[in-house]
């Protein structure tokens, strides 16, 4: 009989205790799943947000200064985005410059690719660059550098040119404002092929 009154009483616990066990692991798990829920919202808003940070653009931006010694410089190109690193630099696609001494010549350039910066005041242009001028000079390289606050153009490699003389080849162009200008006059620019340079004369 005490057997059985042992049985009974152990049967009447576990009546009580089993149920709220099965009650505290069910929200256990609820709170478990909810708190999954929360963090994979907030990774999932986290990763939203860095996407669209690394995508963010500027479409259609627009550099434009006029130089100490006169010289209007600008540059635009369809769209730029920030770089990662951070800082005032930008990275580019389909990238125009316009360039304008003041004696009036012209020297434009266009580009698939190119960085500026704002803060360096220099800018680069690369993949398939095209520089032309108004005196009949057509220049084809990898890239150029040059500077947003002076007439200064280097090309980065091997250049070859189309022009009055005929064709040029040389391994470097560097087009940079004539300081030795009469002072009477607005000063233009001098256009500079050096290291091998190679004239196929066309009269």
């Amino acid at each position: 009989m005490a057997g059985d009154h042992f049985r009974s009483r152990i049967i009447a616990f576990s009546k009580i205790v089993l149920p709220l066990a099965s009650l505290a692991i069910l929200s256990s798990l609820f709170l478990l799943s909810r708190s999954n829920d929360v963090a994979n919202g907030i990774r999932a808003l986290d990763g939203d947000l860095a996407e669209i940070a690394r995508k963010e653009r500027i479409t259609a931006p627009r550099f434009a200064g006029l130089t100490p010694s006169g010289v209007a410089i600008q540059v635009a190109a369809a769209e730029a985005s920030p770089r990662r690193t951070g800082g005032p630099a930008f990275d580019a696609d389909d990238l125009t410059a316009h360039i304008e001494t003041p004696d009036g010549a012209t020297i434009d350039i266009e580009a698939l690719k190119g960085s500026i910066d704002s803060l360096a005041m220099a800018a680069r242009l690369t993949g398939g660059v095209i520089l032309s001028t108004s005196y009949g000079y057509v220049a084809q390289t990898f890239g150029f550098d040059f500077a947003l606050d002076r007439l200064d153009i280097q090309s980065q490699g091997e250049i070859t040119a189309t022009g009055p003389l005929g064709e040029i080849r040389a391994g470097m162009l560097h087009l940079k404002l004539d300081e030795d200008a009469d002072a009477e006059s607005p000063p233009g620019y001098l256009l500079v092929f050096k290291d091998g340079v190679k004239l196929l004369y066309q009269p």
